[in-house]
Formats: structure tokens, sequence, C-alpha cells
């Protein structure tokens, strides 16, 4: 299925491949002056300089300029335990041991997820893009972008979205479980 033209990104002409002026937004590029939007699982693609070529790039005599991170794509009917639709957006799983969890969570424009809390992991939250609202026992404080709070384990917190554009943020699980039966709802606005 091809990529909504709205949902392209035009990639600088300094780092453009030689087969592709535009990429999609499952592909992620970093390098000089270039942002990153990481998303997994990963394969790894080089994009090399204006003027360069495979057989060149073989031969040392052209240096790469940046990389994207291809992601593979994620159906809607997809049943993987990596991505997940919920009613306030989406998250995926990005990295997992039995000690930690990394997961990238979307909120919609004005959804919150559920006030809520955990006995058996602690959380660090990172804000990407956006605003947040966050709520820890009862008390609220605003995030943006680059800004992060701990939610120690025990305490009731909750993270919403204030804004008119998608809530981006990172979120890093510590403890010894991570399962769904480690949540206790103490609020939540979709009856869960």
């Amino acid at each position: 299925m091809p990529v909504p033209q709205s949902r392209m990104m035009t990639v600088p002409s300094s780092i453009r491949s030689s087969t592709q002026d535009v990429l999609p937004p499952y592909l992620a590029v970093f390098g000089p002056g270039v942002g990153i939007e990481p998303l997994v699982p990963q394969k790894r693609t080089s994009i090399q300089q204006d003027g360069g070529s495979g057989a060149n790039a073989s031969q040392g005599n052209c240096w790469i300029k940046a990389i994207a991170i291809q992601s593979l794509r994620v159906s809607d009917e997809d049943q993987s335990p990596r991505f997940d639709r919920r009613p306030w957006g989406t998250f995926t799983v990005l990295d997992e041991a039995p000690n930690y969890k990394v997961k990238r969570l979307e909120v919609l424009p004005a959804k919150r997820l559920s006030y809520q809390k955990h006995a058996k992991r602690s959380e660090h939250w990172m804000v990407v893009t956006g605003l947040a609202r966050v709520t820890l026992d009862g008390r609220e404080i605003m995030l943006s972008s680059g800004e992060t709070v701990d939610v120690p384990a025990g305490v009731a917190h909750r993270i919403e979205n204030p804004g008119q554009s998608m809530l981006v943020f990172i979120e890093i699980q510590t403890g010894t479980y991570f399962g769904e039966d480690d949540i206790v709802r103490l609020q939540d606005d979709f009856g869960r």
C-alpha cells in the first residue's frame, strides 16, 4: 500500500539517495543537521552523499553521509505484541529484557492514559514531541519536548495530551515484572 503524500518527508539533497527523493515516515534519517525519529524493528540502510554509487562505496571512494533506519511496516491488522493501538493512541515496544522495557508512545490530541499505579516497576518518561500534562499522586506538571519525569513504583500516575498535535514520548520501565496485570487502574476514560 503506498504511503499518502501527506505522510512523506523530503530528504535534504545533501543526503538524497540516487533512487529516492522522498522517504515515507517509517524511515528515520540521521546525521549532521538531520533529525531522528527511531522506530523498531529496524533494518539499517545506507544513503550515500550525492554523486556516490554503490560500486564506489564498496571500493571506499564514497563516504556515507547518513544512515536510514527502516522500520518494518506494521499494519492495523498486525497482531504483533510489539505494536498496539489503544483508544488514546498507540505504543511500540522498542526493546526489552528481564529487567527493563522501552516503549515509544503516541497520544492523540485531547486524550489521556488511565490514572494508574504499578507495584513491580518504575517508569521514566521523556517527551519527544508535543506537550504533556503529567499527574503524579494528584500533583500536575507540564512537560515539553526534551523534558523528563520519573514515576517511582507505587505512585499513581497519568500522562495526557492537552495539545492539538500528537504527543510522542519514550517510556523506560525498570523493575521485576512488566505484565498488564501489574496495572491498578484508579480512573480510566475508556471504562477499562
